[in-house]
């Protein structure tokens, strides 16, 4: 719709983006509302090409990209289907765990659970790719882009926005920076960045916005 909120706001960034002419683009899910079809992932990266041209692009499903398929129960749809047809539209394989080495930085997606979350054989899998960037270049900072926080990081990661077994995972790689979404807090409270046994932002959202006064 011509008046969708993250439709405008999504053409403000734009706007902030283009000029500075970044190198990659980063999103930490929920670019779909409800999960029922992938047009809107199409569409917004549709308009990130058209305006920054075509950038090498690092994103993970959220639990609005699944959340329509959980709640109407519709089996043809599952998780694992919503998780191949999101990441075909920035041409990656159906995994839940995405490597790619941009501009020599690692870059690691990792989609959520069926049940929100993360299962055990996903965190596995993020080990394993952890494992191979560092591997690759042990210097360099290795950017995770995860929808949910790591448990007890972030501003909100306390509740069940912040996930214990990838808290877990990360406190073992200090050069991480997990990048993540879900709770849309303000980039301007000092709470959206972490700095413990590795580093944590919370991206904030270009739709409606949330405020935790905790």
């Amino acid at each position: 719709h011509a008046e969708d909120a993250g439709m405008r706001n999504l053409e403000r960034a734009l706007d902030v983006f283009e000029p500075l002419e970044p190198d990659v683009v980063v999103n930490a899910g929920d670019i779909n509302d409800s999960g029922n079809d992938v047009d809107a992932v199409r569409y917004y990266k549709a308009r990130c090409d058209a305006r920054l041209g075509k950038l090498p692009h690092v994103a993970c499903l959220g639990n609005h990209e699944i959340g329509f398929v959980r709640k109407e129960n519709r089996s043809a749809r599952t998780r694992d289907v919503c998780l191949a047809e999101f990441n075909s539209v920035f041409g990656d394989g159906p995994s839940a765990v995405v490597r790619k080495v941009i501009g020599g930085f690692d870059f690691i997606s990792l989609a959520i659970g069926a049940t929100d979350g993360y299962a055990p054989a996903d965190i596995a899998a993020l080990k394993t790719a952890l494992d191979a960037a560092v591997a690759r270049d042990a210097q360099r900072p290795i950017f995770v882009v995860t929808h949910f926080h790591p448990l007890d990081t972030v501003n909100s990661s306390g509740s069940k926005a912040g996930d214990s077994g990838l808290r877990s995972l990360l406190n073992g790689y200090p050069q991480v920076v997990n990048l993540s979404g879900h709770t849309h807090n303000p980039l301007q409270d000092p709470r959206s960045i972490w700095q413990g046994e590795f580093t944590a932002i919370d991206t904030s959202t270009l739709c409606y916005g949330c405020l935790d006064l905790r």
